[in-house]
């Protein structure tokens, strides 16, 4: 599989999901038409980054609360989005922080903050459509 093209065959999973249309229609615009155009990084190589004792340093803010939760850190992660908490991005990983923690009804406050539906996938799944989401935002 060429590196950057790892979430076409994840979104055409979510076809009925519309933030994942969208994402592939912008990702589509920004690339010149390329649904294939090289991302900053690409899922999988996120995940092994994991690995790593400290996220990358030009991380966006959610991308790192996103790594801190998979090291294990949900108070690191909540930390940051809680100083962004006026943001929907920041508020769709905060309700996805407490959905983790099992604050079902804390999750669906910050859902409704960020204007989406609450999540009815497995919690892995939830983190890979995040993480999907904003690394196409930021390539």
């Amino acid at each position: 599989m060429q590196r950057g093209a790892w979430w076409r065959p994840f979104c055409l999973a979510w076809t009925e999901k519309p933030d994942c249309a969208d994402n592939v229609r912008r990702h589509t615009e920004k690339s010149g038409g390329r649904p294939d155009a090289e991302l900053f990084m690409d899922l999988q190589e996120f995940t092994l980054s994991t690995n790593q004792a400290a996220p990358q340093a030009d991380l966006p803010p959610m991308l790192q609360a996103l790594w801190h939760l998979r090291k294990g850190d949900w108070n690191k992660a909540h930390a940051i989005v809680q100083e962004r908490e006026d943001e929907q991005s920041s508020a769709w990983v905060h309700a996805h922080l407490h959905r983790v923690e099992g604050d079902l009804s804390n999750a669906g406050y910050w859902y409704r903050r960020a204007g989406r539906k609450a999540a009815n996938s497995g919690l892995e799944e939830e983190w890979k459509a995040l993480v999907a989401h904003f690394l196409m935002e930021s390539s």
